[in-house]
């Protein structure tokens, strides 16, 4: 699950360059054009509105400290589709967390380009479409 700003699948960028699919991937493997990221099912994204600086972030939790092994695994999973990953520990009922508070503070603040998570309940147990409707305005 994931909130995506501005970015485009390979079939949209390919007719926004008015070239075929199979050039773009031809030019991936040139190294002449590279998508922004993946997708967990490794779907390519490009971005078409230019550089963008914004920070590509997986989150990761767990409900406490015996299941650091699962959090480990998250971030392991997480990691190569984001320039960072946030684990946290503690209850998904739980609002409070600092790690949560500094996510949130970086979607509102327009920091992140694409969020990631390994579970959609992995966020908070309740609440997520809050949280996704925040990425889905201020893209």
């Amino acid at each position: 699950m994931r909130c995506d700003y501005g970015l485009v699948g390979i079939g949209h960028a390919a007719l926004h360059y008015g070239v075929s699919v199979v050039t773009m991937r031809r030019w991936e493997r040139e190294k002449r054009l590279s998508p922004t990221s993946r997708t967990l099912g490794s779907h390519r994204r490009y971005r078409l509105d230019g550089d963008d600086d914004r920070l590509s972030v997986g989150y990761a939790r767990v409900s406490g400290g015996d299941q650091k092994a699962d959090l480990t695994r998250q971030k392991a999973f997480l990691s190569p589709h984001c320039d960072k990953v946030i684990g946290d520990v503690g209850s998904g009922l739980n609002c409070n967390k600092p790690l949560l508070k500094k996510l949130l503070n970086l979607i509102l603040n327009r920091e992140i380009k694409v969020f990631h998570l390994a579970y959609k309940d992995r966020l908070l147990r309740f609440g997520q479409p809050l949280i996704f409707q925040c990425c889905k305005i201020i893209r």
